[in-house]
């Protein structure tokens, strides 16, 4: 059960988040036009990860389709 303290982190991560994966994405593929189709959006389940759902536009062959990205908790947020 998180804290409300948690759970406010957890519901703004995207935010902050959906600019860095989107460059450490186009930094990996060397697309520099990559985009969402849909962005980073909180699922449930997780036990203490913090998972999202996101889509590529025009995805390069393994990155098509629903993607799943794991946060793992670190001491510096």
């Amino acid at each position: 059960m998180k804290t409300e303290g948690e759970q406010r982190a957890w519901e703004a991560l995207p935010e902050s988040l959906a600019p860095r994966l989107l460059a450490a994405l186009r930094a990996q593929t060397r697309d520099s036009d990559l985009a969402y189709a849909a962005a980073p959006a909180p699922l449930g389940g997780g036990h203490w990860a913090q998972l999202y759902t996101f889509q590529l536009a025009r995805a390069p062959g393994g990155l098509s389709g629903e993607l799943v990205l794991r946060v793992m908790p670190a001491s510096d947020e």
